[in-house]
């Protein structure tokens, strides 16, 4: 035979519940939820959202344009205000990926942080106004203030240090660390072989009072010849 609870007891219980103290909760309650998981908070926040899932939007025309992107957090007035179907892309810092329509994968914080970039993928970025040029170039690293400014295409490339690589535009696959380390490279791999043989002339002219030793520029010979 089963066991019965005395339905005084039950009653008892109930009433016991009732008058237990009210949970304290958030005074204002918090507001700016949206179906989704979708939050928004400032003028325009997630104003286009339409299928858009799990977006976290604060400031002025944080992720305005966006429909479709999931897993977006724009945090600062215009951050990822153009996006429309990009997804896991976090911008930090007013106007941080404010031109970005398709990339995904970015992470901008700082003011103006890939400012420009619109289809661009895998980029990383902390500094004000790092990679600012830059619209279509991946998986570039830039740590510092205005680091990789002017990159438009380049892709894998690392910067590290106030306007580190700041005059690359298409280059790829470089490495930079330093204030201004760089600075003076623009486009093509050679430019580098060319600053590497410019460096080591005048090294050599330093420590040795003359030009560069012949084996050195018969180096810079064959490396010329292979580009070729």
């Amino acid at each position: 035979m089963k066991p019965r609870i005395p339905l005084v007891l039950i009653t008892l219980a109930l009433i016991c519940f009732v008058l237990l103290p009210k949970a304290q909760a958030v005074v204002p309650p918090p507001d700016g939820g949206y179906p989704g998981a979708n939050t928004a908070e400032g003028q325009n926040a997630l104003l286009s959202i339409t299928t858009g899932v799990n977006n976290t939007a604060v400031g002025w025309f944080s992720l305005k344009s966006n429909t479709d992107g999931q897993l977006n957090t724009a945090v600062g007035a215009g951050t990822l205000s153009s996006t429309v179907h990009a997804f896991r892309n976090t911008a930090i810092g007013g106007a941080a990926l404010f031109s970005d329509t398709d990339g995904s994968f970015n992470t901008a914080v700082g003011a103006l942080a890939l400012f420009s970039n619109t289809f661009g993928n895998t980029n990383t970025v902390i500094g004000d106004s790092a990679l600012f040029l830059n619209t279509g170039g991946g998986a570039n690293t830039a740590t510092g203030v205005n680091a990789l400014f002017s990159n438009t295409a380049g892709d894998q490339n690392t910067a590290t240090g106030y306007a580190a690589l700041a005059n690359n535009t298409t280059g790829d696959d470089n490495t930079a660390t330093g204030v201004s380390a760089l600075a003076q490279y623009h486009r093509r791999p050679e430019h580098g072989r060319r600053f590497l043989y410019a460096f080591q002339q005048h090294y050599w002219q330093q420590q040795h009072g003359c030009g560069l030793s012949g084996s050195l520029r018969q180096q810079h010979r064959q490396l010329e010849h292979g580009r070729r």
